[in-house]
C-alpha cells in the first residue's frame, strides 16, 4: 500500500517519533518526507494518509486529485462522503 504523511511537519515528527515513522515505513510503501496541501499533486497514487492533530481538511477538489485514497479518519471520511466517494473499509 502506498502511503504518505500529510500535515504540519513539527506535529507529525512529535507524534511519530521514537521509531514510529520507521514502523509505518516497514508496513507500507511510504513516500519520503512530510507533505502539505500544496503537495497534493505528488500524492496521486497514495492509498493511505498518516497524520495527527491538525490534519488539513481536504476539499472535494483535493479528494478528486487522490483517486486511490482509502481513508479511515473521521474528518477525511466525512470529506469523502460529501464528495460522493465511497469507502472500501
Amino acid at each position: 500500500m502506498r502511503a504518505a504523511f500529510l500535515g504540519e511537519a513539527r506535529q507529525i515528527e512529535r507524534v511519530y517519533c521514537g521509531g514510529r515513522m520507521d514502523a509505518v515505513a516497514a508496513r507500507c510503501d511510504l513516500l519520503p518526507g512530510i507533505y502539505g496541501l500544496a503537495d497534493i499533486d505528488h500524492l496521486i497514487e497514495v492509498e493511505a494518509i498518516f497524520s495527527t492533530w491538525g490534519m488539513p481538511a481536504l476539499t472535494a477538489g483535493q479528494l478528486a486529485a487522490l483517486p486511490s485514497l482509502k481513508a479511515s479518519t473521521a474528518t477525511t471520511r466525512r470529506s469523502l462522503v460529501s464528495a460522493g466517494r465511497t469507502l472500501d473499509a
